[in-house]
């Protein structure tokens, strides 16, 4: 491990931080959209990373700040709903990805409509 910085900690001292540290891969748990987001304002200027993995709350769940689901909704694939029972505000991301997929569905939907 080369280093570790918390969320709390300026952007700028952060990425001076990773350069200074040599790292090759970069963990991010800024949790989403916010650690995408930093992936693509500095990708270009943390030239020494070849790995970005952005692994939202899961150094919560490594470190058991957060419960993980009860293995029969995991298996169930129903994690995501244990987690929005958890912190209900998460709710409003799933409508997003619901509006973000039926604009993706529409516009297919069109282009395929166009062709024939």
């Amino acid at each position: 491990m080369c280093g570790v910085c918390d969320g709390y900690v300026a952007e700028n001292i952060a990425v001076k931080k990773i350069i200074n540290s040599n790292a090759d891969v970069l963990f991010i748990g800024l949790g989403s959209p916010k650690q995408e987001q930093f992936i693509m304002k500095y990708k270009n200027s943390l030239k020494n990373i070849k790995i970005f993995m952005p692994v939202g709350g899961s150094f919560d769940v490594i470190s058991k700040t957060i419960k993980r689901a009860p293995n029969w909704m995991i298996k169930k694939n129903l994690e995501w709903f244990y987690r929005v029972l958890k912190q209900p505000k998460r709710i409003f991301r799933h409508f997003r990805l619901i509006d973000f997929l039926i604009l993706v569905s529409i516009n297919n939907w069109r282009n395929q409509n166009e062709q024939n």
